[in-house]
């Protein structure tokens, strides 16, 4: 993981801080129900971000500011996710990490086990990662307390900078690897 629910709920901490309604949709949770019947194989990932993509964007047309915490390997996925929105409403942040410095934080142990070929399709291991062509905000999470302590200020102050006030919605993807 390259950090991206910490920092995903930082900002989303952040943002409640400053009275903005938010919804995180976190891959973590939304494999539990909503994605709970796909796995990884391209076709599932896809239809994951798919089915993500269209909450969101619900969830935006409502006038919440959604994040969108997901392992988003392919650009053509990115585009995908991206296309519901109004250019100025989806921003995408690339959460970059090594992937050493991936296998190092491993909480769950999910890397060493993609290794000894106990889980398949595993991103960065047996599956490719196409890094992001043009992301929004590049977060370096090489060192995870300045990614999450930087997020928020680089997130806050790229929103606000974007529409001058905090009444506006976006749709915030998060890629990672």
């Amino acid at each position: 993981m390259g950090g991206k629910s910490c920092i995903a709920n930082r900002v989303q901490a952040g943002l409640h801080g400053k009275r903005l309604h938010t919804c995180l949709l976190d891959d973590d949770r939304l494999r539990q129900g909503l994605t709970a019947d796909l796995g990884f194989a391209d076709s599932d990932r896809k239809e994951n971000i798919r089915r993500t993509a269209e909450v969101g964007r619900l969830m935006v047309d409502a006038g919440v500011i959604t994040l969108f915490c997901l392992i988003s390997p392919f650009e053509q996925e990115r585009r995908m996710a991206r296309a519901p929105f109004a250019a100025d409403d989806f921003i995408e942040i690339f959460i970059d990490a090594p992937l050493h410095v991936l296998e190092r934080r491993d909480p769950k142990g999910l890397y060493a086990k993609a290794r000894k070929g106990l889980i398949k399709n595993f991103t960065g291991i047996d599956s490719p990662y196409e890094r992001p062509v043009t992301p929004n905000i590049v977060i370096d999470s090489t060192t995870s307390s300045t990614a999450i302590s930087y997020s928020f200020n680089a997130v806050y102050g790229f929103i606000t900078a974007l529409r001058g006030s905090a009444g506006r919605v976006w749709g915030i993807g998060t890629a990672s690897l």
